[in-house]
Protein backbone atom coordinates (compact mmCIF):
# COMPACT_ATOMS: atom_id res chain seq x y z
CA UNK A 1 0.00 0.00 0.00
CA UNK A 2 1.32 3.42 -0.90
CA UNK A 3 1.39 5.47 2.25
CA UNK A 4 1.34 9.23 2.28
CA UNK A 5 4.15 9.38 4.86
CA UNK A 6 6.57 7.47 2.57
CA UNK A 7 6.74 10.30 0.06
CA UNK A 8 4.00 12.93 0.29
CA UNK A 9 4.55 14.36 -3.18
CA UNK A 10 4.72 10.91 -4.75
CA UNK A 11 1.55 9.90 -2.92
CA UNK A 12 -0.33 12.99 -4.10
CA UNK A 13 0.73 12.57 -7.74
CA UNK A 14 -0.02 8.86 -8.02
CA UNK A 15 -3.32 7.75 -9.51
CA UNK A 16 -4.49 5.33 -6.82
CA UNK A 17 -7.00 3.70 -9.17
CA UNK A 18 -4.33 2.18 -11.44
CA UNK A 19 -2.33 -0.76 -10.11
CA UNK A 20 0.60 -0.23 -12.50
CA UNK A 21 1.07 3.32 -11.27
CA UNK A 22 0.90 2.27 -7.63
CA UNK A 23 3.53 -0.41 -8.23
CA UNK A 24 5.79 2.09 -10.03
CA UNK A 25 5.34 4.65 -7.25
CA UNK A 26 6.29 2.00 -4.68
CA UNK A 27 9.40 1.14 -6.69
CA UNK A 28 10.37 4.80 -6.73
CA UNK A 29 9.68 5.26 -3.01
CA UNK A 30 11.63 2.13 -2.05
CA UNK A 31 14.60 3.39 -4.05
CA UNK A 32 14.50 6.72 -2.24
CA UNK A 33 13.30 8.73 -5.22
CA UNK A 34 11.41 11.90 -4.48
CA UNK A 35 9.04 13.53 -6.88
CA UNK A 36 9.04 17.25 -7.31
CA UNK A 37 5.91 18.74 -8.85
CA UNK A 38 6.39 19.62 -12.49
CA UNK A 39 4.21 22.51 -13.64
CA UNK A 40 4.55 21.45 -17.26
CA UNK A 41 1.01 22.42 -18.13
CA UNK A 42 0.74 25.73 -16.32
CA UNK A 43 1.99 27.96 -19.13
CA UNK A 44 1.47 25.65 -22.07
CA UNK A 45 -0.82 25.98 -25.03
CA UNK A 46 -2.41 22.57 -25.45
CA UNK A 47 -3.86 21.88 -28.89
CA UNK A 48 -5.04 18.54 -30.19
CA UNK A 49 -6.80 17.28 -33.30
CA UNK A 50 -10.38 16.18 -32.80
CA UNK A 51 -12.12 13.60 -34.95
CA UNK A 52 -15.35 11.76 -34.28
CA UNK A 53 -14.85 8.27 -32.91
CA UNK A 54 -15.95 6.67 -36.19
CA UNK A 55 -13.62 8.90 -38.22
CA UNK A 56 -10.79 8.16 -35.79
CA UNK A 57 -11.36 4.41 -36.11
CA UNK A 58 -11.35 4.70 -39.90
CA UNK A 59 -8.13 6.73 -39.85
CA UNK A 60 -6.44 4.26 -37.49
CA UNK A 61 -7.43 1.33 -39.68
CA UNK A 62 -6.26 3.06 -42.87
CA UNK A 63 -2.93 3.99 -41.27
CA UNK A 64 -2.37 0.44 -40.02
CA UNK A 65 -3.21 -1.08 -43.39
CA UNK A 66 -0.86 1.37 -45.11
CA UNK A 67 1.90 0.52 -42.61
CA UNK A 68 1.43 -3.19 -43.22
CA UNK A 69 1.39 -2.70 -46.99
CA UNK A 70 4.57 -0.60 -46.75
CA UNK A 71 6.38 -3.58 -45.24
CA UNK A 72 6.13 -3.58 -41.46
CA UNK A 73 6.75 -7.32 -41.31
CA UNK A 74 9.71 -7.11 -43.69
CA UNK A 75 11.16 -4.28 -41.60
CA UNK A 76 10.77 -6.34 -38.42
CA UNK A 77 12.30 -9.37 -40.15
CA UNK A 78 15.33 -7.31 -41.27
CA UNK A 79 15.77 -5.91 -37.75
CA UNK A 80 15.69 -9.43 -36.36
CA UNK A 81 18.21 -10.64 -38.91
CA UNK A 82 20.45 -7.69 -37.99
CA UNK A 83 20.48 -8.83 -34.37
CA UNK A 84 17.43 -7.32 -32.69
CA UNK A 85 15.85 -10.15 -30.72
CA UNK A 86 12.15 -10.85 -30.88
CA UNK A 87 12.05 -10.42 -27.10
CA UNK A 88 13.48 -6.91 -27.43
CA UNK A 89 11.04 -6.13 -30.23
CA UNK A 90 8.21 -6.81 -27.76
CA UNK A 91 9.29 -3.62 -25.93
CA UNK A 92 9.54 -1.31 -28.93
CA UNK A 93 5.87 -0.47 -29.33
CA UNK A 94 2.68 -2.09 -30.47
CA UNK A 95 3.56 -2.56 -34.14
CA UNK A 96 6.88 -4.27 -33.43
CA UNK A 97 5.39 -6.29 -30.56
CA UNK A 98 2.82 -7.84 -32.86
CA UNK A 99 5.26 -8.21 -35.75
CA UNK A 100 7.57 -10.15 -33.42
CA UNK A 101 4.70 -12.47 -32.56
CA UNK A 102 4.18 -13.22 -36.27
CA UNK A 103 7.90 -13.85 -36.75
CA UNK A 104 7.87 -16.16 -33.72
CA UNK A 105 4.96 -18.12 -35.19
CA UNK A 106 2.59 -17.13 -32.37
CA UNK A 107 0.16 -15.23 -34.64
CA UNK A 108 -0.90 -15.37 -38.25
CA UNK A 109 -0.63 -12.17 -40.26
CA UNK A 110 -4.43 -11.80 -40.33
CA UNK A 111 -4.71 -12.30 -36.56
CA UNK A 112 -1.84 -9.85 -36.03
CA UNK A 113 -3.62 -7.19 -38.06
CA UNK A 114 -6.90 -7.61 -36.20
CA UNK A 115 -5.35 -7.79 -32.71
CA UNK A 116 -3.04 -4.87 -33.43
CA UNK A 117 -5.95 -2.79 -34.69
CA UNK A 118 -7.87 -3.53 -31.47
CA UNK A 119 -4.86 -2.60 -29.32
CA UNK A 120 -4.23 0.66 -31.19
CA UNK A 121 -7.88 1.61 -30.71
CA UNK A 122 -7.60 0.80 -26.99
CA UNK A 123 -4.49 2.97 -26.78
CA UNK A 124 -6.39 5.78 -28.49
CA UNK A 125 -9.19 5.41 -25.94
CA UNK A 126 -6.67 5.69 -23.08
CA UNK A 127 -5.31 8.88 -24.65
CA UNK A 128 -8.87 10.20 -24.76
CA UNK A 129 -9.14 9.48 -21.02
CA UNK A 130 -5.85 11.28 -20.37
CA UNK A 131 -7.11 14.40 -22.16
CA UNK A 132 -10.42 14.21 -20.29
CA UNK A 133 -8.50 14.14 -17.01
CA UNK A 134 -6.51 17.21 -18.07
CA UNK A 135 -9.77 19.03 -18.70
CA UNK A 136 -11.19 17.90 -15.34
CA UNK A 137 -8.02 19.22 -13.70
CA UNK A 138 -8.75 22.64 -15.20
CA UNK A 139 -6.42 22.70 -18.20
CA UNK A 140 -7.68 24.25 -21.40
CA UNK A 141 -7.32 22.10 -24.48
CA UNK A 142 -7.97 23.69 -27.84
CA UNK A 143 -9.51 20.95 -29.97
CA UNK A 144 -8.95 21.27 -33.70
CA UNK A 145 -11.97 19.94 -35.60
CA UNK A 146 -10.70 17.44 -38.18
CA UNK A 147 -7.13 18.48 -37.35
CA UNK A 148 -7.68 22.04 -38.65
CA UNK A 149 -4.10 23.27 -39.21
CA UNK A 150 -5.17 26.85 -39.96
CA UNK A 151 -6.86 27.00 -36.58
CA UNK A 152 -3.73 25.58 -34.93
CA UNK A 153 -1.55 28.19 -36.62
CA UNK A 154 -3.85 31.01 -35.52
CA UNK A 155 -3.87 29.80 -31.91
CA UNK A 156 -0.09 29.39 -31.81
CA UNK A 157 0.50 32.85 -33.31
CA UNK A 158 -1.79 34.52 -30.77
CA UNK A 159 -0.26 32.56 -27.91
CA UNK A 160 3.31 33.40 -28.97
CA UNK A 161 2.39 37.09 -29.21
CA UNK A 162 0.90 36.96 -25.70
CA UNK A 163 -2.59 37.73 -26.92
CA UNK A 164 -5.57 36.54 -24.92
CA UNK A 165 -7.24 33.44 -26.25
CA UNK A 166 -10.94 32.80 -26.09
CA UNK A 167 -11.90 29.77 -24.01
CA UNK A 168 -11.87 26.51 -25.98
CA UNK A 169 -14.97 26.06 -28.13
CA UNK A 170 -15.50 22.48 -26.98
CA UNK A 171 -14.59 20.07 -24.19
CA UNK A 172 -14.35 16.30 -24.38
CA UNK A 173 -16.60 15.91 -21.36
CA UNK A 174 -19.44 17.32 -23.45
CA UNK A 175 -19.02 14.52 -26.00
CA UNK A 176 -20.60 11.10 -25.50
CA UNK A 177 -19.58 8.26 -27.75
Amino acid sequence: MLKKSASPRLFERTDKTQTRRIVRALELALNGCTVEPVPFMDDALVIAPYFTRSELHSRIEARLDARLKAGLLDEARHLNEAGLTLERMEWLGLEYRFAARVLAGKLSEADMRNELLAHIRQFCKRQDGWFRKLERDGHDIYWLPNGDLAMAEELVQKWLLGESLLPPAMRLDSIRY
